[in-house]
This record gives structure tokens, C-alpha cells and sequence, in this order.
């Protein structure tokens, strides 16, 4: 694996429980925003990545 990948497992590992954490205090708006951030975020990078990589090689 390399570093970016494990950068983001550990992003969404600490994404994951910090959501569940603002869920168990009520706040469902603010875990929804976290959680659709994290997302938009892991998309971003998974879709730009292998054009990149196409470029490079």
C-alpha cells in the first residue's frame, strides 16, 4: 500500500468516529456535512489519481 492510501483509510477511520460521535450527541446535520465532505473528498481523490498516473507512465 502506499502512503496516500493508508493517509486516507486513517482519515476515514478517524472520519467514522468522529461522526458517530456527533451522531450520539444529536447533532445529525453537523455528522451529515462531515460525512458528505469525506466523501466528496475520497471522490475527488480516487478520480483524479489514475489520471495522473496515466499521465505520468
Amino acid at each position: 500500500m502506499t502512503r496516500p492510501q493508508l493517509t486516507m483509510i486513517a482519515g476515514a477511520i478517524l472520519a467514522a468516529f468522529g461522526t458517530g460521535g456527533m451522531v450520539a450527541r444529536g447533532s445529525y446535520t453537523e455528522a451529515a456535512i462531515v460525512a458528505a465532505a469525506w466523501l466528496i473528498l475520497v471522490g475527488l481523490f480516487f478520480i483524479v489519481r489514475p489520471r495522473n498516473d496515466a499521465e505520468a507512465s
